[in-house]
């Protein structure tokens, strides 16, 4: 597997950033006119990013590269009694191949190293990344019909 490489985010990523959440969220609008589909997506990219960095102001927003360049984003916030994925996408042509297994079981190795519990929010309409987490270890802890809370418990101390 090409190894995988993560950096922090800087200006110069705003147009990868975007086209990643294009592909993300642009599915659900799937058929609109692309001129049309970016002016409704703009300012909700723009929001999510504003909320990430108001709520979380001390997470790591990561792009996340291989040999190819730009294949994705994390970001993380490493609280004290937890840590918080807040967010993770990777471009759709990527998907499947383990790349968010990867980095998933980079910040859980983070998280065990210092006993914390790692916490995330899926929304409802991404089955397969519920999978995935479940998968992984996660477990529910809440929600609503929107989207489900999930912790990775690490495991005790021996």
């Amino acid at each position: 597997m090409p190894p995988l490489r993560r950096r922090p985010e800087v200006e110069e990523d705003a147009a990868f950033l975007f086209a990643l959440f294009r592909a993300h969220q642009g599915a659900l609008l799937a058929g609109l006119d692309p001129a049309m589909l970016d002016m409704l997506l703009r300012p909700s990219f723009e929001g999510q990013r504003m909320t990430y960095r108001l709520r979380y102001p001390d997470a790591r927003f990561e792009i996340v590269e291989d040999a190819d360049g730009p294949v994705g984003r994390i970001v993380t916030d490493r609280g004290t009694e937890a840590f918080t994925l807040v967010d993770i996408a990777l471009l759709p042509e990527r998907c499947g191949r383990g790349l968010g297994t990867r980095l998933l079981a980079a910040v859980m190795d983070e998280a065990r190293a210092v006993g914390r519990p790692l916490r995330l929010s899926v929304t409802a309409h991404n089955p397969g990344a519920r999978r995935l987490y479940e998968r992984l270890g996660f477990v529910p802890v809440g929600g609503s019909e929107l989207h489900a809370d999930l912790v990775w418990p690490p495991p005790a101390a021996s």
